[in-house]
């Protein structure tokens, strides 16, 4: 594999030979939709944080990592982690608790790195029968985006920053009316738009990580041999 690599599922990064030290940025997992209830709709989920750190070679050349799920509705999103977590780590957004509380980001306090944003601040519900949309996951150079309140299913919110290697979602937009499930976060962290009334909240979507890194030259040492030669 080449230089950068991307993983959206939990598994193990193989280091190649030569390289020593790798950057990598990771996104947490989106969190749910709220559900609505019978007389108003949910608050959107909260996107997952970005964070961005130097990680080392372990002895054994192999790093576990693990993929924050997305939240499904009323559940938060889980936590992206580059092996135990010491070095890096970015927090899942959680899930939108009433129509009036939407679902607080991955925080960049909660998670572990150099370089380190929240993730968007899901939308509230602002009327009777409509839910939040979900904030947007955070990306390598910036946070993530507020969902629009749901005056009518607002859209879920976007990142306003461009990543260099990760941008974060878009979050779910809600659902716009009663009995209208909230549509699903878009990868990577994206949180879930809100339920309408008496609908499911929209799926949270799930975390990523990136490696970026440089192969160093090889240098091979070549031995003189001089040879005597007799007359």
């Amino acid at each position: 594999m080449a230089s950068p690599e991307t993983f959206n599922a939990s598994g193990d990064f193989n280091w190649p030979v030569g390289v020593a030290t790798a950057t990598v940025y990771l996104v947490g997992g989106g969190g749910g939709g709220k559900p609505g209830g019978a007389s108003f709709g949910g608050g959107g989920g909260g996107g997952g944080a970005c964070i961005k750190a130097t990680v080392t070679r372990p002895g054994g050349g192999v790093t576990s990592f693990t993929i924050g799920a997305g939240g499904a509705s009323a559940t938060g999103g889980g936590d992206t982690i580059w092996g135990d977590g010491s070095a890096a780590m970015a927090k899942g957004g959680s899930s939108g608790t009433a129509n009036t509380t939407a679902g607080t980001p991955g925080t960049a306090a909660a998670s572990v790195g150099s370089t380190k944003y929240n993730g968007g601040l899901g939308g509230v519900s602002t009327a009777s029968v409509n839910g939040g949309g979900g904030g947007s996951g955070a990306c390598d150079t910036g946070l993530g985006g507020t969902g629009v309140a749901g005056s009518g299913g607002g859209a879920g919110g976007t990142s306003t920053f461009t990543g260099v290697y990760i941008t974060g979602g878009i979050g779910g937009a809600s659902g716009g009316g009663s009995n209208v499930v909230g549509n699903a976060g878009n990868a990577p962290g994206a949180g879930g738009g809100g339920g309408g009334q008496n609908a499911a909240g929209g799926a949270g979507a799930a975390g990523r990580i990136v490696v970026v890194y440089s192969v160093g030259r090889r240098v091979v040492k070549r031995s003189s041999v001089s040879m005597a030669i007799s007359l």
